[in-house]
């Protein structure tokens, strides 16, 4: 697997690929493409407990969250490391099985966690992480303007748009926080519903960002009716872009066979011939500053510069057996990156290596009969 042309700016991306699909990713904690640490959690509040499975039922690998007995609630976490009156942006995919009755209450907030207060009254700050934006399940785009506390949601929150014609498909999302100019921007496929000041509730210390699945309301006649969720492509960016592209591509990890030829007959396997491979390309040679995959297991191994001012590192490691290959690097597992770069931070792209399928050598074609 290479991946190429990785974007200034991104301090965070997932689009799950990194999991197979069928992957139960209920109770995860994990380090996604570009980022610090990602939590998917379904165990929320006491409520009852949806499955979140790695999904390409809609075109790629996707957390497709099913249904559950209400009231239930997951989220997915994604950790930015603190911000401080940084502007920010959080795009991502989301897809909504089915349109509910309008009245009833229920869907995925949109929200961060916006304190660096070890526990503090949820309706001063967003510690509690209650959401700044709903997608309700009614077709609605609700906005909590200055008032953090759901627990009577519609009372206490605006209406700014609609979703409804967008059921069943991939939807575009973009929530975006500008400090500068004290203003917050919502748009869902390419329209703003949005561009209000920044709820008095949201401080201006940033640490994580949060997709929160929430089916809990019973009672007062707007109990929620339950939905199936899918998410992708979430991406974090913060601050001007970075024109310094540390990262050109990569090779998480892969296996492989070396053979020689030496006569005109068919190759023949080398001697190590069993090998695993990992390396990245940087835009210069001093753009990347450190380098190693992690093994499952836990192992590290460092990747090198082959010669001195060279612009890629890599890892190499060969055996005379396939059987002891798939014992120091086994198929069917994760392997992770761990690049610090100069100008980008540090990105954990990984990979799960797919089964093995190793080429038959053939030699020359028999020559015509007679």
């Amino acid at each position: 697997m290479m991946a190429v042309s990785v974007r200034a700016s991104v301090l965070y991306f997932d689009d799950f690929q990194q999991f197979p699909s069928g992957t139960v990713l209920t109770e995860t904690n994990y380090f996604p493409n570009i980022g610090i640490d990602a939590n998917i959690e379904t165990n929320t509040d006491g409520f009852n407990v949806p499955t979140v499975t790695a999904s390409n039922l809609l075109g790629s690998v996707r957390a497709f969250v099913g249904l559950a007995t209400v009231p239930y609630n997951a989220s997915y976490r994604g950790d930015v490391n603190a911000l401080t009156n940084q502007d920010f942006k959080l795009t991502f995919l989301l897809w909504i099985a089915a349109l509910k009755t309008s009245s009833h209450f229920g869907g995925i907030g949109v929200d961060m966690v916006t304190t660096n207060i070890d526990s503090i009254d949820g309706t001063t700050t967003n510690f509690s992480h209650n959401p700044v934006i709903f997608i309700n399940d009614g077709g609605q785009v609700y906005a909590f303007t200055n008032n953090a506390d759901p627990s009577a949601p519609l009372s206490s929150v605006a209406q700014m748009g609609t979703w409804s014609a967008h059921v069943g498909t991939m939807m575009t999302n973009a929530f975006i926080v500008s400090f500068t100019n004290n203003t917050l921007t919502y748009v869902i496929n390419g329209v703003t519903l949005t561009n209000m000041p920044i709820p008095r509730y949201v401080t201006n210390f940033l640490n994580a960002a949060r997709l929160d699945i929430f089916e809990a309301i019973s009672g007062s006649g707007i109990t929620s009716l339950g939905n199936k969720f899918a998410f992708d492509d979430i991406e974090f960016t913060s601050g001007p872009a970075n024109t310094n592209q540390d990262v050109l591509s990569y090779i998480a990890a892969a296996k492989g066979q070396f053979f020689d030829q030496l006569t005109a007959g068919a190759p023949t396997l080398s001697s190590t011939g069993w090998a695993f491979h990992s390396d990245i390309k940087g835009s210069s040679s001093n753009s990347l500053l450190d380098t190693s995959v992690t093994i499952p297991g836990g192992a590290v191994k460092n990747l090198q510069p082959s010669f001195v001012g060279d612009n890629g590192l890599e890892f190499n490691d060969q055996f005379t057996s396939q059987a002891a290959l798939d014992a120091a690097y086994p198929s069917d597992a994760l392997y992770t990156l761990v690049v610090d770069t100069a100008d980008q931070g540090t990105f954990r792209p990984s990979l799960h290596l797919s089964t093995d399928d190793y080429p038959r050598p053939r030699g020359p074609p028999a020559a015509p009969p007679d």
